[in-house]
């Protein structure tokens, strides 16, 4: 079914505190909607440990992972990530 929603209006903000935010970031990126995720508030430890939970349901869907900023990270479709309004988004807020 071809999404009528552009990724930019579908984009969903993750703050990370701890395992069931990111079981529910992983659930909206099954869903197929692009997730803005801040991991600020996560121990480091723990952070990196569901940075790479949700690269890996990333990768299941066909998706990528970039860097926004640090602690900061948008998971989207490759497909999604060519949407002008995402696009929009990550040039606005990635620093280099």
């Amino acid at each position: 079914m071809e999404r009528t929603v552009p990724a930019g209006k579908r984009l969903k903000f993750h703050k990370i505190e701890n395992e069931k935010k990111a079981y529910d970031t992983a659930n909206e990126l099954m869903l197929g909607n692009p997730v803005c995720v801040d991991f600020n508030d996560c121990p480091d430890k723990i952070g990196e440990m569901l940075l790479h939970f949700l690269q890996g349901v990333n990768y299941a869907t066909d998706g990528n992972c970039i860097k926004l900023k640090n602690k900061v990270f948008l998971f989207a479709t490759k497909k999604d990530l060519k949407d002008p309004g995402l696009e929009r988004f990550i040039s606005d807020y990635k620093e280099v």
